[in-house]
């Protein structure tokens, strides 16, 4: 099978092995699995990349060969090439998640997030924030220490920006269900302005925003959003109790 899978012939482990060696060859076949999904993702990543900076250059194209005045081509020069920037950033972004790795430690969440707290506290220093923590000690993410980091950082950030005074971020781990499965739930929360109902699907797209007026690349939400999805889990928007906004993430953990 190993011979089949070099040559390939075959992806998967596919024999009927003794029990002593089952765990192992699960494990292999989850470590070919995620790394089919990477390359997957760096695929599509180029494709969708390659696609989607047509429109801007098309745009910056015609400008030049157009009648526009210097101030006018500027204007239109730093608005798609902001655009741009954007596209490569979010799909770099995508590219290089990892998703749920076998045989990876799991991350400690609190740390993780003391860590951006404490930066985020110095960028916003002006806004004197009160920073809520409710971490579980022993509320882990199941999967890659730099995925966690991204997603907690974008959502950090952004309630650090939309906020007035408050944020609170809480983890924990639920109890497991009868079938061993527990679960890790995630919450960030501020008092800021929040999000109509009628707006929380359009700020999940990739580049748009709430308010158009505010300053920001409207990339984070989308970014988080498609880490949550290759962990299997669910990013969901919701009043907080605080007044604003709050993002609950959702994964399964691991079976006890």
């Amino acid at each position: 099978d190993l011979h089949a899978i070099e040559t390939g012939l075959a992806q998967r482990l596919r024999g009927d092995y003794p029990r002593e060696l089952r765990q192992l060859t699960d494990n292999l076949n989850g470590l070919l699995t995620s790394a089919d999904g990477h390359l997957k993702r760096y695929r599509d990543s180029l494709g969708n990349l390659a696609h989607s900076l047509k429109t801007p250059l098309a745009v910056l194209r015609g400008a030049v060969d157009g009648e526009a005045n210097d101030a006018a081509l500027r204007a239109i020069a730093r608005e798609q090439l902001t655009g741009m920037t954007q596209l490569i950033e979010y799909q770099l972004q995508r590219a290089a998640a990892s998703g749920r790795t076998p045989l990876a430690a799991p991350v400690d969440i609190k740390p993780v997030a003391e860590k951006i707290v404490a930066a985020l506290t110095k960028v916003y220093a002006d806004k004197g924030v009160h920073v809520a923590l409710a971490l579980d000690a022993t509320a882990t993410f199941h999967g890659d220490a730099g995925d966690l980091t991204e997603m907690l950082g974008n959502l950090l950030d952004n309630a650090f920006k939309w906020c007035r005074q408050q944020v609170r971020i809480a983890a924990r781990t639920t109890t497991p269900t009868e079938a061993g499965q527990a679960w890790l739930e995630i919450s960030v929360a501020d008092d800021g302005p929040g999000i109509p109902d009628d707006l929380k699907a359009r700020v999940l797209l990739r580049g748009a925003r709430a308010d158009e007026n505010t300053p920001g690349h409207g990339l984070g939400l989308a970014m988080v959003q498609d880490t949550v999805a290759l962990y299997h889990g669910t990013l969901s928007l919701q009043a907080s109790p605080l007044g604003g906004l709050e993002i609950r993430l959702r994964f399964p953990g691991s079976l006890s």
